[in-house]
């Protein structure tokens, strides 16, 4: 699998662990790109990122790239219509995703906690790229495919695809 992470408008501290764990689990052939952040995505009612725009500007950026998936990562906060924020968007069948780390990093609550935040960012971008290989929301717990609507959530369920998300990712 060929995989873009696409830095918007923010370091990627712990980008060589994501890297690595992306090469080892998904035999992944990884790339880093970055952008500015597009500010037409931003709501000034919200002081939030719409995630729909992050992701539409994913699309044109990549559209010239052939095969392969795009993962965007931002340190902003992002919500999509009807929700108050969420921690990721993936382009269902499709081949981009977008990531906040926001409320991902424990920093976001005043801790400090690197492994863990490591943790939370590899589940979402596992979580996310399932989206792209058209896996929905599993009732498995422990899949990574779980719905996930609060940080609890996202601590307990683990990195994995549960074995009937596993086959389906595989076709």
């Amino acid at each position: 699998m060929e995989l873009t992470i696409v830095a918007i408008n923010c370091d990627l501290p712990f980008f060589e662990y994501l890297k690595r764990e992306l090469e080892e689990n998904l035999k992944a052939r990884i790339t880093l790109r970055s952008i500015n952040l597009p500010l037409q995505a931003y709501s000034e009612e919200r002081k939030q990122f719409d995630a729909k725009k992050l992701l539409d500007t994913l699309l044109l950026l990549m559209m010239t790239e052939t095969g392969g998936r795009t993962v965007g990562i931002t340190e902003k906060d992002i919500y999509f219509d009807g929700m108050n924020f969420i921690f990721g968007m993936g382009n269902l069948g499709g081949r981009h995703c977008i990531i906040s780390t926001a409320r991902l990093n424990p920093a976001f609550y005043g801790q400090k906690d690197d492994e863990k935040f490591k943790k939370r960012l590899l589940k979402e971008v596992y979580h996310e790229l399932g989206h792209t290989m058209g896996l929905m929301h599993c009732k498995e717990k422990n899949c990574v495919m779980s719905f996930s609507n609060s940080l609890d959530e996202v601590d307990s369920k683990g990195k994995d695809y549960c074995p009937n998300c596993n086959e389906k990712g595989k076709k």
